[in-house]
């Protein structure tokens, strides 16, 4: 398994949960775009983080429909290219969070506009970010075993991380365990390890807190930066 974003995004998804919006919570048709860095150890440049956030109106009860995001940048962003992902079988009231990520397409400063047509109705999300700005990485200091079912991580602190999304993987890349921590540190338990089986162990670090409440949905900031560490181990 290699030391990428795709490890990343197979961890966010898991987080990416719908979260219950009231009518007065957030206006109809709502789109809010955040963006960042990405950082890993060894990466040359700062790789882009995209966060989008919509909320659909009570339509339907059992409407459901697929949401297109289309980010573009300023010139010379994703090769002059603009940036698309879906969102899969969205209900009606309810808000979401989806996110993705390009870490070979640098983030550069400057203005993002995200679009999305929801109910057949446009919307439109700009913000500016400073691609100056990052996280250091939360390098993974230490993997201690208790037997097959426990494991404790520790990990470097990061000025700036308000929360750490900490994730166990086999070697295909299958979640075992997922948790975040505003600590540098985090246990699991009830693991069915094997040993002399290679298995994976993830830290990201997020600027913000990606799961938000409901107070929160609204004022989603411009900028989210995430970094993280990926480190093989076995169990002896």
């Amino acid at each position: 398994m290699s030391k990428n974003i795709l490890r990343i995004l197979a961890a966010l998804l898991v987080c990416a949960l719908p979260l219950l919006v009231t009518a007065q919570t957030r206006a109809p048709n709502g789109l809010a775009l955040s963006m960042g860095t990405i950082n890993a150890e060894g990466q040359q440049t700062m790789g882009s983080f995209v966060l989008a956030s919509f909320y659909i109106p009570a339509l339907e009860p059992e409407y459901k429909q697929d949401v297109k995001v289309v980010v573009r940048g300023p010139a010379g962003w994703n090769k002059g290219q603009a940036l698309e992902f879906e969102v899969a079988e969205v209900a009606p009231a309810e808000g979401y969070w989806s996110f993705t990520g390009a870490e070979d397409v640098p983030l550069l400063s400057g203005r993002y506009i995200a679009e999305a047509v929801i109910d057949g109705k446009t919307l439109h999300s700009e913000i500016s970010v400073d691609a100056t700005q990052r996280l250091e990485v939360p390098q993974i200091q230490s993997i201690q075993s208790g037997g097959t079912s426990r494991l404790s991580l520790r990990w470097r602190s990061v000025a700036g991380a308000e929360v750490y999304l900490v994730g166990l993987y086999d070697a295909q890349g299958n979640e075992l365990a997922q948790t975040t921590s505003a600590d540098a540190e985090e246990s699991f338990t009830g693991l069915d390890l094997k040993p002399g089986i290679s298995y994976y162990a993830q830290v990201i670090a997020f600027s913000h807190d990606p799961n938000f409440s409901v107070e929160q949905f609204a004022r989603l900031p411009s900028q989210v930066n995430v970094a993280y560490d990926l480190e093989e181990f076995s169990l002896r």
